[in-house]
């Protein structure tokens, strides 16, 4: 499906939020890949993980949550949760394969740097459509990757009438999530000694 077929009123709604329809290719509506000048620099491009990308995905999010979630109030049960659970290279495989995922990467200059997932529509909260980004990772910040990344997220949720997004933030990264549109909910949740806070994003309110 090629940009184009995305309706008008979605686009504009998209762009009045900052962002600029993804590219897409075949009948999946995924990202074809791109080199647009657009929010990333040139020679950044999207597009759908691929199974044979977990292990490159997986040593990118260590990295990048080694450096920017500060674990010193996690349990060693946490980190190993966080490290191993979430982000080790057989759990992101496991759920490449698995398609309760629809996942994207960026790359720049042949590198992965950045990886976004989200759960596919969960059911409905008062007849709205549920979804929860499960990974939002950047490895270069400032380049508006994350943002590029979140524009690819929320054209789906669009076409898909989904009405609440969650994300589950660690501390450092509540700002960007604030700044996308997500607000708090609640204060930080300690599950299994894995710290995080719940961050609600509602599609209704894109347009007011």
């Amino acid at each position: 499906m090629l940009q184009g077929s995305i309706p008008q009123e979605l686009i504009e709604r998209g762009r009045a939020l900052g962002l600029e329809p993804p590219p897409r290719e075949g009948d999946h509506g995924r990202a074809a890949t791109s080199a647009a000048a657009a929010p990333g620099g040139p020679g950044c491009s999207i597009r759908p993980a691929a199974i044979s990308d977990a292990a490159t995905i997986s040593a990118m999010c260590v990295r990048v949550a080694s450096a920017q979630i500060d674990t010193s109030g996690f349990t060693p049960v946490g980190r190993s949760t966080l490290f191993e659970d979430i982000l080790g290279e057989a759990a992101i495989l496991g759920e490449l394969q698995g398609g309760a995922v629809e996942a994207f990467v960026c790359v720049m200059d042949g590198a992965i740097v950045g990886f976004a997932a989200r759960k596919r529509p969960l059911g409905a909260e008062a007849g709205a459509p549920l979804s929860h980004v499960r990974h939002m990772y950047v490895e270069r910040s400032g380049a508006g990757i994350g943002k590029r990344l979140w524009g690819e997220l929320h054209f789906r949720f669009e076409e898909e009438s989904v009405r609440r997004v969650t994300a589950n933030s660690s501390a450092n990264a509540v700002p960007f999530y604030e700044r996308l549109g997500f607000r708090k909910e609640g204060g930080e949740s300690d599950a299994g000694g894995l710290l995080s806070q719940l961050m609600v994003y509602t599609m209704d309110a894109d347009g007011e």
